[in-house]
């Protein structure tokens, strides 16, 4: 079955959205499709929306994603780290 993108449910895109702002200042949150194999498939295809947020800023020659070489910066794993933390947190407190 093809994929069905889930909606962009103000209560999951406003916390995520804000926060970006705060830990990635000037770079926007932009929704695309993961075309890599995910649990959200199955998810999906249950009925449950299905949202997947990295919070982990890549390297515009994509990291050797994949390769031999592929690799990530030791700050951008723990930006990340900080991004998500503040996300679930906020999610979890209903902000």
């Amino acid at each position: 079955a093809p994929a069905v993108p889930p909606p962009l449910d103000p209560r999951i895109m406003g916390p995520a959205e804000k926060l970006a702002q705060r830990h990635f200042p000037g770079i926007p949150l932009v929704p695309n499709l993961l075309t890599a194999g995910t649990d959200g498939r199955y998810l999906s295809a249950a009925g449950i929306p299905t949202y997947g947020v990295p919070g982990i800023v890549l390297d515009p020659d994509g990291n050797g994603a994949h390769g031999v070489d592929e690799r990530i910066r030791v700050k951008s794993v723990y930006d990340g780290r900080d991004y998500l933390y503040a996300l679930i947190r906020a999610y979890a407190e209903g902000r």
